[in-house]
């Protein structure tokens, strides 16, 4: 997962043992087949291409969905350790990302846009015809992760945000004046690190209503709470935008056992109500999304 090569003693080592994560050992051994295989024509589905973009704030489920994609035979999957579409998870200018999806030999197309979740619309302009998934996880949960994978991170993200730093600044890219107002009006000195977090998880979330995606009919969210509970069902549907048939073992990958395993953290009452009125709000429109999907399916 991506983060400041700068920040920390503890965060480089972190950052040094995700940069040699590139799937699980299946899916090494894969990869070279499925391109090989692509390449030959012999698994090529019907065209034109088309490209899902995969989205939301960190430790929400993203990852996880580009594994269960990247396990299919039909897929081209550009992780954020891509060095193809990346550079130390800073996806690289639109028009270098272009021409190596133009070079796939692949029809489906996956593309990870997590430190780029502010330009999710640009993204499918450029990538059309296309959709986009966004991950909506829990708040306790995903502040919880959060604290565990970024220990001091949460405070340290309000004091470069409070001195307009260039560390980071992805982080509060394309964030609306209003929100930026709200997140300068919480900023005080008695904020925990679980504090700091959730204001990231808030205002990264927010980005959906600051870019307008919710009046984008291509881009949808999924709870992963959903997709681990019922992972069948949201399999299906995933699939469904990205063009593809499930497989079982894209349905054994998620698990109800990853949702509320640990205490929720402890959070000021202020920023937890910002966190609810988002998780409600964007909660909401996931419903609506499967709603309308599966009443698609029955006509």
């Amino acid at each position: 997962m991506p983060g400041d090569l700068d920040e920390s003693a503890a965060e480089r080592n972190r950052m040094s043992r995700a940069i040699h994560y590139h799937g699980t050992p299946s899916q090494r051994l894969l990869r070279p087949s499925k391109r090989l295989l692509q390449r030959t024509g012999l698994l090529q589905p019907s065209a034109p291409r088309r490209t899902l973009i995969v989205a939301g704030v960190q430790r929400s489920g993203t990852e996880l969905v580009m594994d269960m994609l990247d396990t299919h035979w039909h897929t081209d999957v550009y992780h954020e350790w891509d060095a193809r579409a990346f550079d130390n998870y800073q996806m690289l200018p639109l028009a270098e990302v272009r021409k190596q999806v133009a070079r796939s030999p692949s029809r489906r197309i996956v593309i990870k846009a997590l430190l780029e979740a502010d330009q999710v619309r640009t993204l499918l302009d450029a990538f059309a015809p296309s959709s986009a998934l966004w991950m909506l996880r829990s708040y306790a949960d995903a502040v919880n992760s959060m604290l565990r994978s970024f220990p001091g991170t949460g405070l340290r993200l309000l004091q470069q945000f409070r001195e307009g730093s260039e560390i980071g600044k992805w982080r509060w890219r394309g964030m609306g004046e209003r929100a930026a107002e709200v997140l300068r009006a919480h900023d005080r000195p008695d904020l925990t690190d679980a504090d700091g977090h959730a204001l990231f998880w808030w205002y990264r979330n927010n980005l959906f209503f600051d870019q307008r995606m919710h009046e984008d009919s291509r881009i949808v969210v999924l709870r992963y709470e959903d997709l681990a509970r019922d992972p069948e069902t949201q399999c299906r549907r995933i699939c469904t935008l990205a063009g593809l048939r499930e497989t079982a073992r894209m349905r054994r990958m998620p698990h109800a056992g990853s949702i509320g395993r640990h205490t929720p953290p402890s959070l000021a009452p202020d920023i937890q109500s910002l966190c609810d009125d988002i998780w409600m709000r964007l909660g909401a429109i996931a419903h609506a999304h499967g709603i309308g999907w599966s009443a698609s399916k029955s006509q």
